[in-house]
């Protein structure tokens, strides 16, 4: 076999690897326009698909330069029969003039979004509309005349509204009474180590699993967690004095199990067991830092 032959068969075995490579994994970002006025709304949608049996760690942005983040992201999963399709669809604005680039986002090394440019412009201004001058003041006459009535009696319908109000507020809102184990470290090791023993199914685990963090979390420092998502969550945990390295094998952890409970990923064992360690040392931490 000739040089030049080996060179062509090497330059066609590395096209079709980096084919392969792109069908496992994909991911895309558009808006739905390319112009807006400074301070108006648009959606950034970013689509992510993933195979089922391969892993990926994969975080949404949280902020993107010369744009304004409106609100918290819509978040949709998709199973398939050999991928899973993830969404997350962006209100955002921006409040600097100028042609600007969202960049792309990165999935891995070798698979990213296209970048998407966005033009943020002012309202045109048309000369040939017809100037309107300042009125001069227009002087009213005051009303001699008070009917003492209607303020005595609107005060009277405010003050029953008012005190309406705060009756039904205290009525929907009763106060409840949450007893404190008497040690929730304890409770939580006894947790984990049945958990451990326990055969069951990867969405079964995971769900336990996260539920004995997150009540650990209420119980010890007062966190309530259970309807907050893995990202409303971060910034609590990160006043919690966690160091940077084992925050973010806890929250890769968490979002691990995100992704099993509601896009119905498969787990491995040796991926179960990293998740269990490293939510068993953030717990250890948290009851050491106390």
């Amino acid at each position: 076999m000739n040089f030049q032959r080996f060179i062509s068969i090497f330059f066609l075995f590395q096209v079709v690897a980096v084919s392969a490579i792109a069908q496992t994994a994909s991911i895309r970002a558009t808006t739905d326009k390319n112009q807006i006025l400074i301070g108006e709304p648009f959606q950034l949608t970013i689509q992510v698909s993933i195979p089922q049996k391969q892993n990926f760690h994969f975080s949404f942005p949280d902020s993107i330069t010369h744009f304004e983040i409106l609100g918290k992201p819509v978040l949709d999963s998709v199973a398939g029969n050999n991928s899973i399709g993830i969404s997350a669809v962006y209100k955002l604005t921006s409040f600097d003039s100028g042609r600007w680039v969202i960049p792309p986002i990165v999935l891995t090394r070798n698979i990213q979004s296209d970048s998407v440019i966005m033009d943020v412009v002012f309202s045109d201004f048309n000369a040939a509309a017809d100037y309107h001058d300042i009125k001069d003041i227009i002087e009213v006459k005051p009303k001699t005349e008070i009917r003492w009535w209607r303020i005595i009696t609107g005060a009277i319908l405010l003050l029953l509204l008012i005190v309406y109000y705060f009756i039904r507020k205290k009525i929907k809102n009763p106060i409840l009474k949450i007893e404190t184990p008497v040690n929730p470290y304890q409770l939580a090791m006894k947790q984990m180590n049945e958990l451990r023993q326990t055969k069951t199914d990867s969405k079964s685990f995971h769900t336990k699993l996260i539920d004995i963090f997150r009540q650990y979390l209420f119980y010890k420092n007062g966190i309530l967690s259970s309807q907050k998502t893995t990202e409303d969550l971060v910034p609590q945990l990160k006043s919690l004095n966690f160091e940077n390295e084992q925050l973010a094998l806890l929250v890769n952890s968490l979002r691990l199990s995100d992704m099993v409970k509601f896009a119905k990923y498969q787990t491995t064992n040796e991926e179960n067991e990293l998740c269990f360690s490293r939510i068993l040392d953030a717990i250890k931490k948290m009851e050491k830092g106390s």
